[in-house]
């Protein structure tokens, strides 16, 4: 089971870092295919977000233990501030990535009922 987990957690953070960077190549590219890549990548960004942050419909995160944010949400969300500070040396990859982090732990707090006010 460990496996499993660690294997879906390493794939959700190089699918994060791949919509991440093609966002940072959409900077690079005319103006309307740029919008689609950035477009496409926030999809599929706020897809793992859902997916990890126990939004409803997706079943693929098992059950927490206890009351409290979805733990591998979090897990996430540390190995993408870990992957931004330790792998990436661009400040804007860095950044992203950083943000994308914030959003996953906001996501899983507010539907563990925990956000503060």
């Amino acid at each position: 089971m460990a496996s499993t987990t660690s294997s879906r957690l390493i794939n959700a953070v190089a699918r994060i870092t791949r919509a991440a960077l093609s966002k940072e190549l959409a900077a690079h590219v005319n103006e309307e295919l740029g919008r689609q890549i950035v477009a496409r990548a926030n999809q599929t960004i706020s897809f793992i977000v859902d997916e990890y942050s126990g939004v409803a419909g997706f079943t693929k995160v098992a059950p927490k233990p206890m009351p409290g944010p979805n733990s591998a949400a979090l897990e996430l969300a540390m190995s993408l501030v870990a992957t931004a500070n330790l792998g990436v040396r661009s400040d804007n990859l860095r950044n992203e990535l950083s943000k994308i982090a914030g959003q996953i732990t906001e996501k899983a707090y507010e539907n563990a009922g925990l956000r503060p006010e």
